[in-house]
């Protein structure tokens, strides 16, 4: 049994949140270079160690909400930057090691609320590393495989049990498939929620993925609260069809806590 497709899953970096991922040397539209955070410093760290960990892959997927936006719901509080463009160009910055020369690209859009009504910001960064951008949602065969993917962001508030979601959500694609409503979908692959997970039923394979912005402690219910995973997620796909998920997770050890709002 040998590899035959190596995928490595971006999602949710949020750039331009003062809780997620910033690059240090990120020069702004002023001329100026912004100021990280302990919180930001960490994440860049973990961050630098993608390359080394991950180790070999010839597809990077880009699950979208890789920007904040300008988070108007609370009046761009809590933002490095309120500027599109800036955060875009940080980005870019942030994935040319990650996605090399030849590197295949495979780009989908995410949330509004994180984006831009005039302008495509995920398009315009699938554009950038010359990958096929598929807008919602992408539904495609694997090439060397006999797999369709479904690509998606994933919508909603995140549930207070991410498992028993997958395992829902599992059902109702195959119910749909059966009835013939959805096309046939062997791998699914999405992020929104910020925390890793993975089920199969049925010979079908539902991947969550973690992501660059850290939550603590949001509150769901009295008794519950959710924290992100931070970090990125490998799918192998193997001579005989069989996948496999790599999570990558990193502990972040930096005590960091927005004001209220």
């Amino acid at each position: 049994m040998r590899p035959i497709r190596q995928i490595l899953n971006i999602f949710d970096l949020h750039v331009g949140s003062q809780s997620a991922l910033w690059h240090p040397d990120f020069v702004g539209n002023d001329g100026n270079k912004y100021k990280l955070n302990p919180l930001q410093e960490e994440l860049y760290d973990i961050y630098c160690k993608i390359p080394e960990d991950v180790e070999e892959y010839d597809t990077v997927f880009l699950g979208s909400d890789l920007i904040n936006g300008t988070n108007r719901a609370s009046s761009g509080k809590h933002q490095m930057t309120t500027d599109l463009n800036e955060q875009m160009r940080c980005v870019l910055e942030l994935l040319k090691p990650l996605i090399l020369p030849g590197t295949k690209v495979i780009g989908i859009s995410g949330s509004n609320y994180h984006g831009s009504l005039d302008y495509d910001i995920d398009r315009a960064i699938t554009d950038y590393f010359d990958g096929r951008f598929y807008g919602a949602f992408g539904h495609f065969r694997l090439k060397q495989t006999s797999l369709n993917f479904l690509l998606t962001h994933g919508t909603g508030f995140p549930p207070i049990y991410l498992h028993t979601y997958s395992s829902r959500l599992a059902v109702e694609y195959i119910i749909g498939e059966y009835m013939k409503k959805y096309p046939r979908i062997d791998v699914h692959v999405q992020g929104h929620f910020h925390i890793v997970d993975e089920c199969t039923r049925l010979g079908k394979k539902f991947v969550f993925c973690p992501a660059f912005e850290l939550f603590r402690n949001m509150s769901h219910t009295k008794n519950y609260s959710k924290h992100s995973d931070i970090g990125v997620t490998k799918i192998v796909v193997y001579d005989n069809d069989m996948v496999i998920v790599y999570p990558f997770i990193y502990d972040v050890k930096t005590n960091f806590k927005l004001e209220s709002l």
